[in-house]
């Protein structure tokens, strides 16, 4: 049957195959549902650290911070 996900094929080092294994074996998952997880979990820290280097950049261009009166005194 055709699957609508992509599918990809990589090659791993013995020691990581067998780590991969053991976690698989360990949450009783599928070695592809672990790789899954990980990668999930590793774009989540990639997508964070490209809203943290906006936020930084953001953060440098602020001339400084205003005090809550300031912020209210200027919205009204």
């Amino acid at each position: 049957m055709p699957t609508s996900k992509r599918r990809i094929s990589i090659t791993l080092p013995e020691q990581m195959a067998v780590y991969l294994k053991k976690i698989s074996l360990r949450d009783d998952v599928s070695q592809t549902s672990t790789i899954i997880a990980m990668l999930e979990e590793m774009l989540a820290i990639e997508e964070d650290g490209y809203w943290n280097a906006r936020a930084e950049a953001v953060e440098k261009k602020n001339k400084g911070w205003l005090t809550h009166q300031q912020f209210w005194k200027g919205l009204l």
